[in-house]
């Protein structure tokens, strides 16, 4: 997918279809409106940015160059 090709690694979104999807299922829940959470997979650290009630509407992709891949 497109995120994938940008980012140079595959997220492990096989079962969601979305990376909305996948950040929901790594959290367990919708974030709270207002709140800040972070989610680290490998050399990523992706921070969410704005939610709604019933989904994750902006994030923060930030790639760590010095963090060695799990």
């Amino acid at each position: 997918n497109e995120l994938s090709r940008v980012l140079e690694m595959e997220l492990p979104t096989k079962e969601y279809e979305t990376l909305n999807g996948w950040l929901i299922g790594v959290l367990g829940e919708i974030p709270p409106k207002d709140s800040t959470r972070e989610v680290v997979f490998k050399n990523l650290q992706i921070r969410i940015l704005e939610v709604t009630e019933k989904k994750i509407r902006k994030v923060l992709i930030s790639k760590n160059l010095t963090r060695e891949t799990e």
